[in-house]
């Protein structure tokens, strides 16, 4: 409402500052959308670049994540990921599972820090009704480690897996439906 008061009183810089501080502090698609498009021609990409930029610093990730497929942005889902994959709420799967999916093909090592982090939690909090996916997770990783080259700072699929095993061995019923996964 206040915005488009600012537009009707041709308050026009006014407006496009409430659209970019709504957008900065909620993370808003629809705030961004409007303010882009009242940018002149050829400013909206690096406006955009701009918001990109701060999703990537936003304080809480998830709802950077949620933005970034909601944009649709995944080059910057992918970004977000790589670098504060730690920060990821691997109890968030409903958000998590389709980033995972959409991310998979065109960045996999985005979707394998996903799929580790939900499996990571479920494990660590005894989610035992989640083992079913977590398995499917397990599987789903081991055809993304076919398209990583380079795992960076982050464990190889081997060290991971190996690292699961000696950390949760005491799960012997998750471990039962993985097999010699």
């Amino acid at each position: 409402a206040m915005i488009a008061t600012l537009t009707a009183l041709n308050r026009d810089q006014d407006a496009q500052d409430m659209r970019w501080e709504c957008f900065e502090t909620n993370l808003s698609v629809p705030h961004l959308r409007s303010y882009l498009k009242a940018l002149p021609d050829f400013e909206d990409v690096e406006a955009e670049e701009r918001a990109m930029s701060h999703t990537l610093t936003f304080s809480h990730v998830g709802q950077a994540l949620n933005f970034c497929m909601e944009w649709p942005d995944l080059r910057t889902a992918a970004q977000l990921i790589e670098h504060r994959a730690d920060e990821l709420d691997g109890d968030n799967y409903a958000l998590l599972t389709p980033a995972a999916d959409r991310l998979r093909d065109r960045h996999p090592m985005a979707a394998t820090l996903v799929f580790r982090a939900m499996i990571n939690y479920a494990l660590y909090a005894g989610r035992s009704a989640r083992y079913g996916h977590l398995v499917d997770h397990l599987y789903d990783l081991t055809a993304l480690d076919a398209e990583i080259t380079d795992y960076g700072d982050h464990l190889s699929h081997d060290k991971y897996v190996t690292a699961l095993r000696r950390t949760y061995a005491h799960k012997s019923s998750f471990w039962a439906k993985v097999g010699d996964q």
